[in-house]
C-alpha cells in the first residue's frame, strides 16, 4: 500500500563509483516529524543507505517505493544530479505522481528544478510548506497563498515566494528520524556509506542561520537569508536539544555531532546546554565545526560534559591577509593559542585548509604545508587532513558579488553543479577562477599541496580520531 509521501534523500548521481554523500541534510527529520504530527503516514528512505543494505542499483532502490507523494531532498548541490535523476525517474515510473523537491539549493535554481518535471519546489525552510502541499495534494485543501511553494496549478506556475520562519521551538528532529527505514543502521553511515566500525552517531540541529558572512559559504548570514529567507541566527533551547540527545542516547547513539559552533550562540546558552546534558548523565562524545576559533572556556566546559571532545578548526590559508579578505578574522598567533587551549583538556582537533579563496597566490598556497607542519608541533592532539576541492557555493558572498572579490564564476546554472558530481577529477569540482589563480592553476596546486600536507600529518592524532570514531 502506498504511503502518503515518502522523503528521499537521492545519492549524488545514480551513476555509479561516485561519492554518494550518503549523511542527510537534518532537515529531512524535522519535515518528516511536522508531516507526522498533522496525521500523514510519512517515511523517509536514504537511497544510498538502501543501496548499499540491500545491494540493489540506486534506480531499483527508487522504483521500489510506493508514495502519493514523492518529496526529493536537493539541499547540498551535491546531490544535484542525483535528485534530478530522481525525478526524472519516478515521473517515467509513474507520470501521475505528485513529485517535490526541495532544499537551498532547490530554492535558489527553483525554476530550474521545476523544467525537470516536478509539482512543486518548496522553498526556504520548508517545513509548513511542505505540510501545506500535503494538504493540497492529497487532501484537497486549497491554501490561501502559495507562499512557501513555487507549484503547478493547472496548467501555470505560482511563485508564492519564501513562508514566514517557523518558530524553532515547535521543530523535532528525532521523532521525524524514527520514521526513516533502517534507521539503526542509519547511524553508521559515513559520507560514503555504512560503516562496519563507526559508533552510533547523530547530527543534530542547535540553531538555523549564522551571524557571520564568510564570504565562500553558502550558509552565510547574506548567502542563508538569499536562500531560507532568515537573516541572523535563531537557536533551539538548549533543554530541547539536551532532551534530544537523552532520547537518541537511550536508541544507542554514541557521538553527537552538531550542526552550529555552541560557542556563537553566547556564552549564556553554551553553559545552559552542558548543565542540561550533565543533568541528564549523558554518556556521549561531541563534535562540532567551529566558525571562528573555540575559547578556552568552551573547551574546559565541553571536556566536563562530554566523554570525548572532537572540533574541526578551518584557518584556510596560511596567509592572515586572505583570511581577513574571506572575513575569517583571526590570527595566525590565535590560532596556535586556541590549538594548545585544546591540547591541554585533551581535545582532537581537525585543521582544514581550503584553496580558491581570493587573494591567494600560488606562493602563498605553497605556505599552508610548512605552515600547518608548525601547528602540529608539539601536539599530539591536533590533525591536518588534505584538502577537498572547494566548489564555490552558488550563494556564498563571493558568489553573489564576484566583481567586488576579483572572482570568475564558472558555476552558474544547476546544470553545472550536476556535471560536476558526475567528475571523476579535481577540476571537475572547481566552479570558478580568481584574479591569481585559473582553474587548471587551482587543480594543480591542490594536488600538490595535498601531496605534502600527507607527508607531515602525525599518527597519533589520526589514532585518536580513529579511536573516537570506532572506540564504544
Amino acid at each position: 500500500m502506498a504511503r502518503d509521501a515518502v522523503i528521499i534523500h537521492p545519492p549524488s548521481t545514480l551513476a555509479p563509483g561516485a561519492n554518494p554523500f550518503a549523511i542527510a541534510p537534518v532537515g529531512v527529520f524535522s519535515l518528516a516529524a511536522r508531516a507526522l504530527a498533522e496525521g500523514f503516514d510519512v517515511e523517509i528512505v536514504n537511497v544510498p543507505l538502501e543501496s548499499a543494505l540491500t545491494g540493489k542499483r540506486y534506480a531499483d532502490v527508487i522504483k521500489g517505493l510506493e508514495a502519493e507523494v514523492y518529496a526529493v531532498s536537493l539541499h547540498w548541490f551535491v546531490h544535484a544530479d542525483g535528485a534530478l535523476s530522481t525525478v526524472r525517474l519516478l515521473k517515467t515510473l509513474n507520470p501521475s505522481a505528485r513529485v517535490v523537491v526541495g532544499g537551498m539549493t532547490a530554492t535558489l535554481f527553483a525554476r530550474e528544478v521545476a523544467a525537470s518535471g516536478v509539482d512543486a519546489v518548496v522553498l526556504g525552510e520548508g517545513e509548513e510548506a511542505l505540510l501545506k502541499y500535503l494538504k493540497y495534494a492529497l487532501r484537497g485543501v486549497e491554501p490561501e497563498d502559495w507562499s512557501g511553494l513555487y507549484v503547478r496549478v493547472g496548467r501555470r506556475w505560482i511563485d508564492g515566494g519564501l513562508s514566514s520562519l517557523p518558530s524553532l521551538e515547535g521543530l523535532r528532529y528525532v521523532e521525524g528520524f524514527k520514521v526513516m527505514r533502517h534507521a539503526r543502521e542509519y547511524l553508521r553511515v559515513g559520507l560514503h556509506g555504512p560503516l562496519a566500525a563507526q559508533q552510533p552517531h547523530f547530527w543534530l540541529a542547535l540553531a538555523r542561520g549564522c551571524l557571520f558572512d564568510c564570504i565562500y559559504c553558502g550558509g552565510s548570514r547574506e548567502g542563508y537569508k538569499l536562500a531560507m529567507g532568515r537573516w541572523g541566527l535563531a537557536s533551539r533551547s538548549p533543554a530541547l536539544v539536551a532532551s534530544e540527545l537523552e532520547e537518541l542516547a537511550s536508541m544507542g547513539v554514541r557521538i553527537a555531532r552538531l550542526t552550529h559552533d555552541p560557542q556563537i550562540l553566547g556564552e549564556r546558552w553554551w553553559k545552559a546546554f552542558h548543565r542540561e546534558v550533565r543533568e541528564r548523565v549523558l554518556d556521549l562524545k561531541v563534535y562540532w565545526e567551529s566558525f571562528r576559533l573555540p575559547s578556552k572556556p568552551l573547551l574546559e566546559e565541553a571536556s566536563r560534559t562530554f566523554a570525548a571532545l572532537d572540533v574541526a578548526v578551518s584557518p584556510e590559508t596560511a596567509s592572515e591577509e586572505v583570511r581577513f579578505r574571506a572575513k575569517r578574522y583571526f590570527t595566525n598567533a590565535a590560532l596556535e593559542k586556541a590549538l594548545a587551549a585544546a591540547e591541554k583538556v585533551g581535545a582532537l582537533v581537525e585543521v582544514f585548509f581550503l584553496l580558491g579563496l581570493p587573494g591567494e597566490t600560488e606562493r602563498s598556497a605553497l605556505d599552508i604545508p610548512r605552515f600547518a607542519a608548525k601547528l602540529l608541533e608539539g601536539k599530539r592532539c591536533t590533525a591536518i587532513y588534505p584538502l577537498i576541492p572547494y566548489t564555490i557555493d552558488p550563494n556564498s558572498p563571493m558568489a553573489l558579488h564576484p566583481d567586488e572579490y576579483g572572482v570568475r564564476v564558472l558555476f552558474k546554472r544547476l546544470s553545472d553543479y550536476a556535471r560536476a558530481a558526475r567528475g571523476t577529477r579535481v577540476v571537475d569540482f572547481i566552479g570558478h577562477e580568481t584574479r591569481e589563480l585559473s582553474r587548471k592553476k587551482l587543480g594543480e596546486l591542490i594536488e600538490r599541496v595535498n601531496a605534502e600536507l600527507t607527508a607531515i600529518q602525525r599518527s597519533e592524532a589520526l589514532e585518536l580520531k580513529v579511536e573516537f570514531e570506532e572506540k564504544p
